[in-house]
């Protein structure tokens, strides 16, 4: 007879919807259930990448691999209000349940024509070591 214990299944282990709910809410995303138990997100603004730090769901000094920090991504994205995080939730279930912060993106022709080169500059300066990294029309950082 074997002894060994399993696993309990992620689906029923009960979840506190009302918990994360508001994270959902704030990423305008609904998390599933898949593969993988994450979800994408994008056009993810200054304003409400704040808010998922002052409610917990993001830690400040948190980083995915070797990306910078959020700390330094909402630096940058308060010198430059068009940029926008991207990244993906876990799915409440999991228990490590986070937010991650992948990279930056911004769509520069929203970017008033005066400020364009600089904010390319900029991005490029702050995010060169990224994975993947766009710096045309449509600026793009991202990390594995």
């Amino acid at each position: 007879m074997s002894t060994k214990k399993k696993a309990p299944k992620l689906d029923t282990e009960p979840v506190d919807s009302s918990r994360w709910h508001p994270r959902e809410e704030i990423l305008g995303i609904t998390t599933i259930r898949d593969r993988n138990d994450v979800t994408h997100f994008r056009d993810l603004d200054l304003e409400r990448l704040e808010t998922l730090v002052s409610e917990g769901f993001v830690a400040l000094d948190e980083r995915w691999n070797d990306a910078p920090t959020v700390r330094i991504f909402i630096e940058f994205m308060r010198a430059w209000p068009w940029a926008r995080a991207h990244g993906y939730a876990v799915h409440p279930a999991r228990p490590d349940r986070r937010v991650t912060i992948e990279g930056l993106e911004c769509n520069s022709s929203v970017v008033p024509a005066e400020q364009r080169d600089a904010l390319r500059e900029a991005f490029l300066e702050k995010f060169r070591t990224a994975d993947e990294l766009n710096v045309g029309t449509h600026l793009r950082a991202w990390w594995d």
